[in-house]
């Protein structure tokens, strides 16, 4: 019981990092913070904020994530099995394995599941 309130904690400690580095971002499961170095990680997608360039926020795959009104992100991979949908300035499909790196204001994004498209 006792770990299982540790890591609680320490989960509740990250997203209360990732909500000051990132605005109101919202994803659909919980979300870690880590070092921007550490950003490619098998199964999530890391975005890296402008406000906080050394860290990045990892979303798991199938997941979405929305942030109201936006945030400034410098990159955004994508080591998940599914392309994702990405939406901000312009729209675009970032493909599994791939990364952005460009700064830009980031809507959100959600898995394509169904392989069909993202509108642009």
């Amino acid at each position: 019981m006792l770990r299982h309130n540790a890591l609680r904690m320490a989960l509740v400690g990250a997203s209360m990092t990732a909500v000051a580095a990132f605005g109101t971002g919202t994803a659909s499961a919980a979300t870690t913070t880590v070092d921007a170095t550490s950003c490619h990680v098998a199964g999530y997608v890391c975005i890296v904020p402008a406000s906080s360039p050394d860290e990045g926020l990892l979303i798991p795959e199938g997941q979405s994530y929305t942030a109201s009104p936006g945030v400034d992100i410098l990159s955004i991979s994508n080591d998940t099995a599914y392309t994702i949908c990405v939406n901000g300035d312009y729209n675009f499909g970032l493909a599994p394995s791939a990364e952005r790196d460009v700064e830009y204001n980031l809507t959100g994004f959600g898995p394509n599941f169904g392989g069909s498209g993202c509108l642009s």
